[in-house]
C-alpha cells in the first residue's frame, strides 16, 4: 500500500498533515450535539457554539440570530482553514486542494444560471454561492442564454473549461438542460480527479479512488431515481454515469433500465458494500436514502484518518466539516421553527477520534464511541487484570494481542485487544486499551 512516500512525505507535506489532523480534533463531539439538540432558541445555539472552535466567528454576532448567519460564520471558518492550507501547500498537494473546490464551482454555476432563468437578482444569488467555489467572472454568468455563450463568455478562463467539452449544445438553457449540464460537469470532474489521484499513486491513490468511486456510485443512484418518470431516455441516463466505480460497467447497464425505486434497490443489493445501506431502509422509504449514503460516506471519511502519508485526509476533513455545517443548519432550522421533535432526523454524527469500536455479543454488533471513556463497556476494565497471550498483529501505533479474562462479566472468555502504547512507555495501561472484540471459543 505504501510506496516511497514514507521517505519523503513529511519533507513537504508533514506540517499540513499535522495541521489537518489537529483541526479534525476540533469537530463537534457527541456531547456538543446533545447540548445543541436541547436548545430552546438560536441564542442558546450560539452560546453552546462559542465554547467550540466556532466561538471566535460567532461571539460578536448580535441578537436576534438567523440560521443563515450561523451557517455563514461556520462556513467562514472552513474557508479560513482551506486558505491557510493553500498558502502552505506545494505541488502536487496544491493541485489536489484545488480539485476539492471544483465541485463547489459547478454548484455555483448551476445556482447562478438557474436563478437567472427564474429572474432572481444576481446579487442575491451571489450571496448564496459557496465561498470555496467563487471565481472572478462568476457574476457574468447571468448574461448567458445557452451553453455556447456560457462557455465562450465566462467559463473558458476557469478550471471548469475542460469539463464543458461534453455538454456544449446550441439548446437554450432550461431546467432540464441545466440539470443535465450539472451532472455532465460532475461526471467529467470526478473522472478527471480520479485520474489525477491514480497518478499520485501510493496510499493517496488507494484511499481517494475508493472515496471517489463511492461518490460516483452514489451519484449514479441519485441520477437514476431522479430521472424516473421524466423524458430522459435510457441512453441519456447512461451517459451521465461516471466511467469508474464499483457499479461500472455492469451496474450502470442495469440502473439505466430501472423504472422504479424497487428496481434500483434490487440492483444495488447485488453489491455487498451497498447492501448494508439499503438494508437500513424499508420499502417505500426512498426519502431516507440520502441520509444512509451520507452516513456511509462519513464512515469512510473517518477511516481515511487511520492511515498516514497520503492526501486523502485533506479531502476527508473538508467533507466532514461540510457535513458538520449541514448538521448545524438542520439543528438551527428545527430550533428556529420549534420542530425539536425532528432535530435528530437528519443529523449525522461524526466520530472525532478513530472509528467506531465494536463489541460483539451473541452475534450482535454494538458501537462504542472510541473517544468517550465513559461509554466503554465493562469488559476492557476487567481485562486490565487479564493474562496476555500471543501477539496477533501490529501497525504504526499499536498492536493486537489475544487475552484471557480473569474476572468480571466476561470471565473465562478469550478476547482480542488492540493496544496503543504511549511514546517511551511501553507498559500496557488501562487508557491504552482502545477497543475489544469477544471471540468464539
Amino acid at each position: 500500500m505504501y510506496g516511497w512516500e514514507m521517505l519523503s512525505f513529511n519533507i513537504h507535506d508533514g506540517f499540513l498533515e499535522a495541521i489537518v489532523r489537529g483541526n479534525r480534533s476540533g469537530l463537534l463531539t457527541a456531547a456538543d450535539y446533545n447540548n445543541l439538540c436541547q436548545c430552546e432558541n438560536l441564542d442558546d445555539v450560539k452560546m453552546h457554539l462559542t465554547a467550540t472552535e466556532y466561538g471566535p466567528y460567532l461571539q460578536n454576532e448580535p441578537s436576534p440570530l438567523h440560521t443563515t448567519t450561523i451557517v455563514e460564520k461556520c462556513t467562514l471558518k472552513l474557508v479560513d482553514e482551506y486558505k491557510h492550507m493553500m498558502c502552505q501547500a506545494t505541488e502536487p498537494l496544491c493541485t489536489f486542494l484545488q480539485y476539492i473546490t471544483y465541485g463547489h464551482m459547478i454548484d455555483n454555476v448551476v445556482l447562478i444560471v438557474t436563478g437567472t432563468l427564474h429572474e432572481r437578482d444576481v446579487n442575491e444569488l451571489l450571496e448564496k454561492c459557496h465561498p470555496l467555489g467563487m471565481f472572478d467572472s462568476i457574476a457574468s454568468l447571468a448574461v448567458a442564454q445557452n451553453m455556447h455563450e456560457l462557455y465562450r463568455l465566462v467559463l473558458v478562463d476557469t478550471p471548469l473549461a475542460p469539463y464543458f467539452s461534453e455538454c456544449i449544445t446550441s439548446e437554450d438553457l432550461d431546467d432540464m438542460n441545466i440539470e443535465i449540464m450539472r451532472n455532465t460537469l460532475y461526471k467529467a470532474y470526478l473522472e478527471d480527479f480520479y485520474k489525477f489521484c491514480e497518478k499520485l499513486g501510493g496510499a493517496t491513490a488507494e484511499i481517494m479512488c475508493d472515496l471517489l468511486s463511492f461518490e460516483a456510485d452514489r451519484r449514479a443512484v441519485s441520477i437514476t431515481i431522479n430521472s424516473i418518470g421524466t423524458e430522459l431516455t435510457r441512453d441519456d441516463r447512461r451517459k451521465l454515469y461516471s466511467n469508474f466505480g464499483l457499479l461500472y460497467p455492469y451496474g450502470h447497464e442495469e440502473l439505466a433500465v430501472c423504472e422504479d425505486v424497487d428496481q434500483v434497490r434490487g440492483v444495488m443489493e447485488k453489491y455487498p458494500p451497498y447492501q448494508s445501506i439499503f438494508a437500513k431502509i424499508s420499502y417505500g422509504e426512498s426519502q431516507m436514502l440520502d441520509k444512509a449514503f451520507y452516513e456511509e460516506e462519513v464512515r469512510r471519511l473517518c477511516l481515511s484518518f487511520e492511515q498516514q502519508f497520503h492526501y486523502a485526509v485533506f479531502f476527508a476533513y473538508i467533507r466532514l466539516r461540510e457535513q458538520e455545517i449541514r448538521n448545524l443548519m438542520w439543528i438551527s432550522e428545527c430550533v428556529a421553527q420549534n420542530q425539536k421533535n425532528r432535530v435528530h432526523d437528519s443529523v449525522i454524527r461524526i466520530r472525532r477520534c478513530g472509528g467506531p469500536q465494536a463489541t460483539v455479543r451473541g452475534g450482535k454488533q454494538q458501537e462504542v464511541a472510541a473517544n468517550d471513556e465513559d461509554e466503554w463497556p465493562a469488559a476492557p476494565r476487567a481485562m486490565v487484570t487479564s493474562s496476555w497471550a500471543r501477539r496477533w498483529g501490529g501497525g504504526h501505533f499499536g498492536h493486537t494481542c489475544s487475552a484471557f479474562v480473569k474476572k468480571g462479566e466476561y470471565k473465562g472468555q478469550t478476547v482480542a485487544v488492540k493496544i496503543i502504547a504511549k511514546v517511551k512507555d511501553y507498559l500496557i495501561q488501562f487508557h491504552c486499551i482502545r477497543g475489544f472484540w469477544l471471540l468464539d471459543k
